[in-house]
């Protein structure tokens, strides 16, 4: 119904103020390793589709926010404002959000691991310390002994650089199974960030519609972000949405653990680094 509601809107020439963004994934095929095709026309078409359409709806009865044109500043406008009657749609533009920020975090061509499943096996625990999908790096090339005009060593890429500092979790083997952990412990509904500042990085978890920029979480960031930091100055690099609608489908009830490890092998560092150059 939603897609003939649309289909009808641009036969008469009238386009929704948001919509559904192309980002290179095909319902059909689902999301290699972590998503079924039909986890993820739930996760990402339906679940996005159905709530902008609420936000649009929202708009049309109150057309001065429009100047709001991206999800983040329409929701912090309506956080910011105060007014009670904007808090529906503050919470649907923040899930709205997380979500497609969730989405544009992943490899379109699946999980690195190519024998990724859904299901856990309680019979194995998982105690490698082998990390599958690395974030990006350039390892030192190879030189003579005798050469000493210049010093190389290697050139980490931006998240690599930020995961390993010392003021954050020294190694990527440490800072996966803290997000692991940070995400499958959640209770009830929310998303789970890596967030940068100008002097670390660390894990942060949102609730519900909460978004790490939200006002009301700008508070509890250094309270919650897993490292020694103690700034309020964070920007979202990777975001993991936990709602149970998004890996229920293909995970059950009790496969949040698996799911957030399969998201790990998901990862598209190249759009991690390309977040946290913009936050310098």
């Amino acid at each position: 119904m939603a897609i003939l509601k649309l289909k009808l809107l641009r036969s008469l020439g009238i386009r929704r103020f948001h919509q559904v963004p192309n980002i290179g994934l095909d319902s059909a095929n689902g999301i290699k390793g972590l998503l079924s095709p039909e986890g993820l026309q739930i996760a990402w078409f339906d679940y996005q589709t159905s709530l902008l359409n609420r936000i649009n709806e929202s708009l049309d009865k109150i057309p001065e926010l429009k100047k709001f044109d991206d999800l983040l500043s329409l929701h912090r406008a309506c956080i910011h404002s105060g007014d009670p009657a904007l808090k529906s749609l503050a919470s649907l533009s923040g899930q709205a959000f997380n979500n497609e920020f969730f989405f544009k975090s992943l490899r379109t061509e699946g999980s690195v691991n190519k024998n990724a499943t859904f299901k856990e096996d309680s019979r194995h625990v998982d105690i490698s310390q082998e990390v599958l999908n690395m974030p990006r790096f350039t390892p030192a090339p190879e030189i003579s002994e005798t050469d000493t005009s210049y010093f190389v060593k290697s050139t980490p890429h931006p998240a690599y650089d930020a995961i390993t500092s010392d003021h954050a979790f020294r190694s990527v083997s440490v800072f996966r199974e803290s997000l692991i952990d940070r995400g499958a412990s959640m209770i009830g509904n929310g998303a789970v960030w890596l967030v940068s500042s100008s002097q670390n990085s660390g894990i942060l978890n949102t609730y519900g519609w909460g978004t790490p920029l939200s006002q009301e979480h700008e508070n509890d960031v250094a309270s919650q972000v897993v490292s020694p930091a103690n700034t309020l100055s964070v920007y979202p690099v990777l975001g993991i949405n936990l709602w149970e609608h998004i890996y229920l489908k293909d995970y059950g009830v009790a496969g949040k653990r698996k799911f957030m490890e399969n998201c790990f092998d998901c990862i598209d560092w190249s759009v991690i680094d390309e977040r946290i150059e913009e936050a310098k």
